[in-house]
C-alpha cells in the first residue's frame, strides 16, 4: 500500500485521539456559537479588541474550578475586563456568589479604593420554587460555608438575599457580573436591576450564553438596544456603558 494511500489512516487514528477529538469540538463548538450569535445580533469579539493584554497585570490565586465556577480562560478575562475598566472609587457587583472563587479574584484586581459586592441565597435555603429546579438547585444545594474563598477579603461585601427582590439602592457599582439564576425570568430580572441602578460609564458581564440557552434568548433582546458582545472562546457576553445608553 502506498504511503498516499495511508496519510488518510494516519489521519483518521489522529482525529480520533482524546486531545486533538476534545480539541476539534471545541473549536466546532466556538465556531457555531459564534455564527448562531452573530444571526440574533450579539458579534464574537476577541479579548483583546476589548482590552489591551499587554498594558495589564492580572493576580489570580486559589482558582482551582469546580462545576458551578466559570473556566480559567472566563476568570482571567473577567479579571482583565474589570482591571481595564474599573477606575479608583468606582465599585464592582456580582449576582451568583457559589463558592466566592470568581469575587475572591476579582477583588484582588480592582483598584485599592474599590469594593466588590457579591449577592447570593441564604446558605441552607429551603422550598425553592420551581424557577430554581435543574441546574440551578443542585449549585444552591452544593454550596457549604466552608467552600466559600473570598472569606477574609476586606474588599468584599457580601448579601445574603434573593438578587430579584435585593434592595440595589444599598449598593454604588460602575461594574457588574450577572451569574446568579439561568432561567429568562430570573436573568431579565437580575439585568433589569443592574441596568437601572449602575453608574454611567460602566460595563456588564453575563455568564452561560451558550447561544440557544434562556440566558442567550434574553441577550438577543437587548441585544437590539444595547451593543452586547459574546467574548471569544467564553459563555460570556460583554456591554460597555456610555452615558448615552440610560436606562429609560
Amino acid at each position: 500500500m502506498s504511503s498516499k494511500l495511508l496519510r488518510p489512516f494516519k489521519l483518521l487514528r489522529l482525529l480520533s485521539s482524546g486531545p486533538v477529538r476534545r480539541a476539534v469540538i471545541s473549536q466546532a463548538r466556538e465556531a457555531y456559537h459564534a455564527t448562531q450569535a452573530e444571526k440574533r445580533g450579539i458579534p464574537t469579539a476577541q479579548i483583546n479588541d476589548v482590552v489591551d493584554p499587554n498594558t495589564l497585570t492580572v493576580a489570580l490565586e486559589n482558582f482551582k474550578t469546580q462545576h458551578g465556577n466559570v473556566t480559567y480562560t472566563e476568570l482571567l478575562y473577567l479579571c482583565m475586563v474589570v482591571k481595564a475598566y474599573l477606575r479608583p472609587g468606582e465599585n464592582f457587583l456580582e449576582i451568583g456568589t457559589f463558592d466566592g472563587n470568581t469575587i475572591s479574584n476579582i477583588s484582588r484586581n480592582v483598584p485599592a479604593n474599590s469594593t466588590c459586592y457579591t449577592i447570593d441565597l441564604p446558605i441552607g435555603v429551603q422550598n425553592l420554587d420551581d424557577k430554581y429546579l435543574g441546574g440551578d438547585k443542585d449549585l444552591v444545594d452544593s454550596r457549604g460555608e466552608k467552600q466559600l474563598k473570598h472569606r477574609g477579603r476586606k474588599n468584599i461585601q457580601q448579601f445574603y438575599s434573593d438578587s430579584t427582590k435585593f434592595d440595589f439602592s444599598q449598593v454604588s457599582f460602575s461594574g457588574a457580573f450577572i451569574d446568579g439564576a439561568h432561567h429568562y425570568e430570573g436573568v431579565k430580572q437580575d439585568t433589569e436591576n443592574v441596568l437601572r441602578h449602575i453608574k454611567r460609564p460602566g460595563f456588564v458581564l453575563w455568564h452561560d450564553f451558550y447561544g440557544y440557552n434562556e440566558v442567550a434568548e434574553l441577550l438577543y433582546e437587548y441585544a437590539r438596544t444595547y451593543p452586547i458582545k459574546r467574548l471569544a472562546g467564553t459563555n460570556i457576553c460583554f456591554l460597555e456603558l456610555g452615558s448615552e445608553n440610560r436606562q429609560p
